[in-house]
């Protein structure tokens, strides 16, 4: 028991670390490499486990075997495109690349072998995320008194009004956040008695995260309640199809569609710059790409690329090496495929996001809570990644954690869930 109790409080630990890593390292920056450091306890473990059981699981090969065929291609496209790299910046752009696949893949055997479920890590950080969604919500009532969390930058301003961003150094990066705080609470469901209190800071975390005034908030919030209402009032089990993907899709355009038109209609923001260069880049470079480090990543703009030089990026804002470090490089996902691994790259990366999706969609069917968080990952990271670096980032190590442990509670006899077929 005592042991039982010490894996639930390291992982605790480890969870909770993981949401403040992007305002711990406003203060410690060596703390970036947090996110990094997961992945490699996770390895270790998973290494260990292989030694001693010396068995793959066959999903777990499949996708191993996709990663290692997608750094061949990013590899040979290093040395075909003729853009040398540092191999030290090359092996940090396959870390990036790739650290929340692998993270899946460990997590996802680690937690299966977890003693009597996850439950006691979900009810602790359950305990957690509700205090830091009740002070947050706090800090958003007091904030047009004390200005605390509010992004008062002019450029930021949407339909009048500041943004929030809690303790975190912009709004964006807190609506990453409540995501996470959502998921957690919707799988705290199945052992909370009063399930009304944990209603109460479901809603109070949509508040929170509306006052982001992102676009992409509104449209996620929507989606959450509707996610929501379908599996746990009308008890159904939705499937992923076609009609539900262009339901959400509509959703998103509806409530973003301002900022879809603003960030790549109008080719001249910085979304938009990359999006076609990134295109330009799959077809003069076909198949393979630039490479690892070349272009659109965190790798790219540390020894800022000569791909960069070639397309003018040195002189437009944001887009240059700017003496702030401030940069809008790493904003997207798509176009950083398409430009490092090309267009072979991109039928891998689509490849490794389906069988993880297909693996996770199959494994929290169980029940309802697991089930609901695993939807509201999909949908979110899909439609997240037309704009954001989201499968590249820390965020995204977070959320796949949350949906691991999701996938392996013990809920016993909890009812479970009608199928809509």
């Amino acid at each position: 028991m005592k042991n039982k109790m010490l894996k639930e409080n390291f992982w605790l630990i480890i969870i909770i670390l993981l949401v403040f890593q992007r305002i711990i390292v406003q203060y410690i920056s060596v703390f970036s490499y947090y996110d990094e450091i997961v992945m490699l306890i996770f390895l270790t473990i998973y290494i260990l486990n292989i030694c001693l059981n010396k068995k793959i699981m066959k999903h777990e090969g499949k996708i191993i075997f996709l990663i290692f065929m997608t750094i061949i291609i990013g590899i040979s496209g290093n040395f075909i495109s003729d853009f040398e790299r540092p191999y030290s910046l090359i092996i940090s752009g396959i870390i990036v690349w790739f650290k929340s696949f692998i993270v899946f893949i460990c997590a996802n055997r680690y937690f299966s072998k977890f003693y009597s479920g996850t439950n006691g890590i979900i009810k602790k950080t359950a305990k957690v995320v509700r205090l830091i969604v009740l002070c947050a919500f706090i800090g958003l009532i007091l904030s047009p008194i004390t200005k605390f969390g509010v992004d008062t930058l002019s450029v930021r301003m949407r339909y009048g009004l500041h943004p929030y961003k809690f303790l975190y150094s912009q709004p964006a990066l807190l609506s990453w956040y409540c995501i996470a705080f959502a998921m957690i609470l919707m799988l705290d469901l199945a052992f909370n008695t009063n399930k009304k209190k944990n209603i109460i800071y479901l809603i109070l975390n949509s508040i929170v995260w509306a006052f982001t005034l992102r676009s992409r908030a509104f449209a996620f919030i929507i989606s959450f309640w509707i996610l929501y209402f379908i599996i746990f009032k009308l008890e159904r089990f939705p499937k992923i199809k076609f009609k539900y993907i262009a339901i959400t899709g509509i959703i998103v355009f509806l409530v973003g569609g301002s900022a879809i038109q603003k960030y790549f209609m109008s080719g001249e923001t910085t979304r938009a710059i990359l999006l076609f260069t990134g295109i330009d880049i799959a077809k003069k470079y076909f198949p393979l790409g630039v490479g690892f480090a070349n272009y659109a990543t965190s790798a790219s703009f540390k020894a800022y690329s000569p791909v960069y030089y070639l397309y003018g990026f040195n002189n437009i804002y944001r887009l240059n090496q700017s003496e702030d470090g401030m940069t809008e490089l790493t904003d997207c996902y798509w176009p950083a495929v398409m430009g490092e691994l090309g267009v072979l790259g991109v039928i891998f990366i689509v490849a490794i996001l389906f069988k993880i999706g297909k693996y996770l969609i199959n494994k929290s069917k169980k029940n309802k809570y697991s089930y609901s968080c695993t939807i509201f990952l999909i949908v979110t990271s899909l439609f997240s990644s037309i704009a954001t670096g989201v499968y590249s980032s820390d965020a995204m190590i977070l959320y796949v954690i949350i949906t691991c442990i999701g996938c392996y509670m013990n809920i016993g006899n909890i009812k479970g869930l009608k199928n809509n077929g």
